[in-house]
């Protein structure tokens, strides 16, 4: 690797420093990351001033290329995958993947909704003059936006799918048998057995903000600095009635009938 100035922090501590938090995220394979997430997350270590040119690369390419005895490239996928070797990798899951806490951090509201919200067979922009993500039947001239990457049910389906593999030799029979009704009826978080619940959260959250960065990289634009935010312990009653709704109002037959209502409010309702 080539020695750097020292005003610019070590560059391998720097991508140590990214792989820490994808670990401390829960993801399962918090290892592997595409070039162009790992590169954001860089941006964000150095509070978005991070330079290949700092490190005598053009290109960030050339800058992994830097890396051949941290990590190992995967060049059989778009975009590129980064998988960190051993014995780093190790080193990391004992010192900060056991003691992990929960995320806190979540994709912004707007985005989320943008990616996620295939049910209304609706399309998103993102809206260049005012940095959002906007549906089209709210806009009234959508011929400056770009079509956002919208899930669709098959590719969710697969996230899915994934996401079972992976636990398969880390469940009960029961726990096994909860995954496979999950996979197989395309069900909501809570159909999940309590303690996978957190991390498949965490695993949707990457990959959208995967599949969100990979569409600013395509459009050749900067992911907005607020991409992530940190999500607030408790929301005023007003703002929660109303993002509770908002959900509601997003959900079809199949998650409506999965609504679970407290029986004290069902009582209540019932008077």
């Amino acid at each position: 690797m080539t020695d750097q100035p020292d005003r610019h922090p070590s560059l391998q501590d720097l991508v140590l420093g990214a792989f820490r938090v994808a670990a401390r995220r829960g993801k399962p394979e918090w290892y592997r990351m595409a070039g162009t997430v790992l590169k954001n997350r860089l941006l964000d270590l150095t509070e978005r001033s991070f330079d290949e040119a700092d490190y005598g690369a053009d290109r960030f390419g050339d800058l992994v290329e830097q890396l051949d005895g941290l990590l190992t490239v995967d060049h059989s996928t778009q975009p590129y995958l980064l998988e960190l070797r051993e014995p780093y990798r190790s080193e990391i899951q004992q010192s900060d993947a056991a003691s992990a806490s929960p995320s806190r951090t979540m994709i912004r509201s707007d985005l989320w909704h943008a990616i996620v919200d295939y049910s209304h067979g609706q399309s998103w922009i993102w809206d260049r003059t005012t940095g959002k993500a906007v549906r089209l039947p709210e806009v009234e001239d959508s011929g400056g936006g770009d079509d956002l990457p919208t899930l669709d049910r098959t590719t969710l389906q697969t996230w899915r799918a994934e996401f079972a593999g992976e636990c398969s030799d880390q469940v009960s029979d029961a726990e096994a048998l909860q995954l496979k009704v999950w996979v197989s009826e395309g069900l909501g978080t809570a159909a999940l057995p309590k303690r996978l619940r957190g991390p498949w959260t965490n695993r949707m959250r990457d990959q959208v903000q995967e599949r969100l960065l990979e569409f600013f990289d395509s459009q050749e634009l900067d992911p907005p600095k607020d991409l992530l935010v940190h999500s607030r312990q408790t929301k005023p009653a007003g703002e929660l009635r109303s993002f509770v709704l908002r959900c509601v109002s997003l959900m079809n037959d199949r998650e409506l009938k999965e609504l679970q209502i407290p029986a004290e409010v069902a009582m209540r309702a019932h008077r």
